[in-house]
């Protein structure tokens, strides 16, 4: 191109005046060494740059950080030709080269190289850099696409935009109530002309009514809610009786074995279950059997016949006192007097 240009440049300087052909001949030469050094450096610009999307450049970016985990655990894996050419996302205005990365790997090649690993970790926390970039860029794009959904959507529900559509059997009907309704409603309002009492005899009643479905519905509401309450209620003590009895039968099998000891543990856990099913306090396998004692009303008869139960306990469980038939006799006393009360 410079050359046509300087061809044509002598044709006109042979046809034109002196003092335009000097004038001229400068534009022109200034255009076509513009035009020249563009062509020249827009080369050398994305010379080497390899066109990516978002998502592939992190990709990339996976692939760089396992080849530089294989590197730090191996000098042989360090291999500068797996790094890959030099990237530019489309889109946005941001390049990478790589030139770096591979200077690194080479260099760790070498593993009696001095901060080796150093050098690699640094590499590593300057990949994890590129890659939080990537994950911004991502959800900026994806941002701006839900900005321009919207923006699109906001356009589509404009009235030009909408269709006329056929409307159903039901939705004919329905437009048919309303319509008779409303020739109802303007018959009263004609008639009400001719007969002011009626107006507020409508009003009241239709405020009466409307207060009157409402009480019904509030009423109805409270009973249901009861009723599930109770409902609720009855469940949870059947489930606590029901683990209550078992710790109980389990107590009748250990005594027909004679195991005295075991028997008069699994009836104390069936008191304490007993007593949790009739909310005398909230479930806590953590407390020690006498905070147990401390949830009941001091002096009270419960407490008391817990109390027996629980120094029974305690003294052959955790007392390791040797168990007979009288002991467990007695739980059992104990035990159908606290679930009889």
């Amino acid at each position: 191109m410079p050359q046509r240009a300087t061809k044509q440049l002598r044709s006109w300087h042979r046809l034109m005046p002196p003092q335009p052909k000097i004038f001229l001949t400068g534009i022109l030469l200034i255009a076509v060494s513009a035009a020249a050094q563009m062509r020249v450096d827009a080369p050398e610009e994305l010379k080497g740059a390899h066109a990516v999307t978002v998502a592939e450049y992190r990709a990339h970016l996976e692939n760089l950080r396992a080849l530089v985990q294989v590197c730090q655990k191996s000098a042989a894996e360090c291999d500068a030709k797996k790094v890959g050419e030099d990237e530019r996302i489309e889109g946005y205005d941001f390049r990478t080269e790589w030139s770096w990365l591979r200077e690194a790997l080479s260099s760790a090649n070498n593993a009696k190289l001095p901060g080796r690993e150093k050098m690699l970790q640094e590499v590593m926390t300057r990949l994890n850099e590129d890659a939080a970039y990537s994950d911004d860029a991502a959800r900026r794009s994806g941002d701006v696409f839900s900005a321009a959904r919207k923006k699109a959507d906001d356009v589509l529900l404009r009235p030009e935009f909408r269709t006329v559509s056929q409307q159903s059997y039901i939705e004919r009907q329905i437009a048919k109530f309303w319509q008779w309704v409303n020739e109802v409603f303007g018959g009263v309002s004609r008639f009400g002309k001719r007969s002011p009492w009626l107006v507020p005899v409508i009003e009241w009643g239709s405020i009466t009514l409307a207060a009157a479905g409402l009480l019904t519905w509030v009423f109805q509401t409270m009973q249901r809610q009861r009723l599930a309450v109770r409902i609720e209620s009855s469940g949870i003590a059947e489930v606590w009786q029901k683990e209550s009895d078992n710790w109980a039968e389990m107590a009748r099998t250990e005594a027909a074995r004679q195991d005295w000891r075991a028997a008069v543990h699994c009836l104390y856990w069936a008191t304490i279950v007993m007593m949790e099913g009739r909310k005398l306090w909230r479930q806590n396998r953590a407390r020690t059997p006498r905070e147990y004692l401390q949830l009941l009303e001091p002096g009270s008869g419960t407490q008391q016949r817990l109390r027996r139960l629980t120094q029974l306990f305690e003294r052959i469980w955790y007392g390791l006192r040797p168990a007979a038939e009288s002991d467990y006799a007695s739980a059992v006393v104990l035990f159908e007097e606290l679930r009889s009360t």
